[in-house]
């Protein structure tokens, strides 16, 4: 073989091996997000669950849950508070409130310094009696 048809073939082989070295690590980053996306939303089943408990029996605004070796903060914002009137008309008279709606924002955050990073953000709302 003559120097210019090694150079050639050195060529053809640089450029299938950096083809086949993009591939495998585009197929590496995409299982690392789908990964992290299917942890992130197994975990916020449950951070529902606990910051519903928290904020509407406890009163708790703020947080952390720690899950499988990490920890996520929350943090509730409520957003309106309204009464909630159910008429009760007995003998011509009569209308009571009888609770109050309350609709709040909940965001999780994967760290807290040295700067937050938000990661998801849901809303709920429950009605507290009176």
């Amino acid at each position: 073989m003559t120097l210019i048809e090694v150079l050639i073939a050195s060529v053809i082989l640089f450029i299938s091996i950096s083809a086949i070295s993009y591939v495998s690590k585009a197929m590496m980053l995409n299982e690392m997000r789908l990964s992290r996306a299917a942890e992130h939303a197994f975990v916020f089943e449950y951070i529902q669950d606990e910051v519903s408990y928290r904020f509407e029996y406890e009163k708790q605004r703020e947080g952390e849950y720690r899950f499988a070796g990490s920890t996520y903060f929350w943090q509730v914002e409520v957003l309106s508070e309204k009464p909630v009137m159910s008429e009760l008309v007995v003998d011509g008279e009569g209308s009571a409130a009888n609770g109050t709606m309350i609709l709040y924002s909940t965001s999780v955050f994967s760290q807290l310094s040295p700067s937050p990073k938000k990661i998801a953000e849901f809303k709920s709302v429950y009605w507290r009696e009176q």
